[in-house]
């Protein structure tokens, strides 16, 4: 939630582009809905990985709760 990555086993497992990488890209779009996943759009959010975030009236209506 705080925008910092969380290094796990699953690391060494997925095929993908590093953070560093996917923040190097011009325009980003993370696609989110649900509320298991209101701390990850905060990481996402808080680590300014993405341009532009598509989510759900709930995600959306906490997140503005928040303060975000």
């Amino acid at each position: 939630a705080q925008g910092q990555p969380v290094p796990s086993s699953l690391d060494d497992r997925v095929l993908g582009l590093r953070l560093d990488e996917i923040k190097a890209i011009e325009r980003t779009v993370c696609v989110v809905g649900g509320r298991e996943k209101f701390e990850a759009v905060l990481g996402v959010l808080n680590g300014r990985i993405a341009d532009v975030l598509i989510t759900d009236h709930v995600t959306a209506g906490k997140l503005l709760e928040s303060g975000r």
